[in-house]
């Protein structure tokens, strides 16, 4: 569902390009349907399929869990605390760290 969200918001940033990670093979996998769906999830990966016509390219890739500190460090803290939040120029301090050693988005900083 956080990939849904995630299409829901590039469309309204008004993104036309992504990279969408995932940390469960199995997953990616369905979204790019290359394997049966299980039924717990159809209609959400469905959805995912059909929000990728949304922008006009998008790669959905299977990154290993201990490769992904990024997506790690962001969905820590949205337990800690749940909201939405956003930045625009600079990403917060505590996310410093995770994306240094995240080699894909090391140009971004």
């Amino acid at each position: 569902m956080a990939w849904r969200a995630a299409f829901d918001f590039a469309v309204l940033l008004g993104l036309d390009q992504l990279v969408m990670e995932g940390d469960s093979q199995q997953l990616v996998r369905c979204i790019q349907g290359e394997i049966t769906c299980p039924t717990e999830v159809e209609v959400v990966v469905e959805d995912v399929r059909r929000s990728r016509n949304l922008v006009r390219e998008c790669e959905v890739v299977f990154v290993r869990r201990s490769a992904n500190g990024v997506a790690d460090a962001l969905a820590k803290d949205g337990l800690r605390d749940p909201g939405v939040r956003t930045w625009e120029a600079r990403p917060p301090d505590w996310l410093l760290s995770p994306l240094g050693k995240d080699n894909r988005l090391i140009s971004c900083i």
